[in-house]
């Protein structure tokens, strides 16, 4: 069995890429993806298999693409500079915190003398 005509799953030999396949040959492709299809068991599995590849592939997928933004999002913070420009900052300035309480002006005050009652 070395050539196209004898395995009808091999292209053929003139290099037009198509396997030639007689009638029966086909028929009995299409009869056997029929009797694939009819078994149930083997098409969950068939399905199984498929989701599962493309389930791997996915999650392959987004985590290539997470690396990715996270690559190109460090570098342009990096270009950025804030750690300088904030180490720059808390070293050349000081910070001033003031808190300061005043009444309101429309609060009742309280009474001294009704608090003893």
């Amino acid at each position: 069995m070395s050539g196209g005509e004898d395995d009808p799953e091999l292209p053929d030999a003139i290099g037009d890429g198509e396997p030639h396949l007689d009638e029966d040959t086909r028929g009995s492709r299409v009869m056997r993806f029929a009797k694939r299809l009819i078994d149930r068991r083997e098409l969950a599995e068939d399905t199984r298999e498929l989701l599962s590849a493309v389930l791997n592939t996915s999650d392959k997928a987004k985590t290539e693409a997470v690396r990715l933004v996270a690559r190109e999002v460090r570098g342009y913070l990096k270009e950025l500079k804030l750690k300088e420009t904030f180490v720059d900052l808390v070293t050349s300035h000081s910070l001033e915190v003031s808190f300061r309480l005043k009444p309101l002006h429309d609060a009742k005050t309280p009474d001294p003398d009704d608090s003893a009652t």
